[in-house]
């Protein structure tokens, strides 16, 4: 988690993730790579059903797809948030939400993990 500069928050609803400043990941105008955007979906959705659903072992991602919809800025409410889709007994499907610091949605992802 330190790479991609986040810190976790577990709460009764699941895994957050709030993102840190950091002038490494984050440009001038304190918006967040892509690049780091995805991963931090991803780790927010395996740590949500690992925390919130009681699935223990998570194994392999086997897709991850993740569209952008606008600038995400560090501050404010800024924060990965994830949800269950589907948890079955060999996948688990959650779909992950990267919050910029107005409040909107930045970026939305869907994670499929094999169990």
């Amino acid at each position: 988690m330190e790479r991609v500069s986040v810190r976790p928050e577990a709460d009764a609803d699941g895994w957050t993730l709030t993102p840190l400043a950091d002038p490494i990941l984050n440009n001038d105008l304190a918006m967040v790579h892509g690049g780091v955007v995805a991963p931090a979906t991803k780790v927010v959705a395996h740590g949500s059903l690992h925390m919130a659903h009681h699935v223990s072992d998570s194994k392999y991602t086997g897709s991850m797809r993740v569209n952008y919809l606008r600038p995400m800025r560090v501050g404010g409410s800024t924060r990965y948030t994830a949800s269950p889709v589907q948890i079955g007994r060999g996948t688990a499907v959650m779909d992950s939400v990267a919050v910029g610091d107005d409040g909107r949605t930045s970026a939305v992802a869907r994670v499929t993990s094999y169990l």
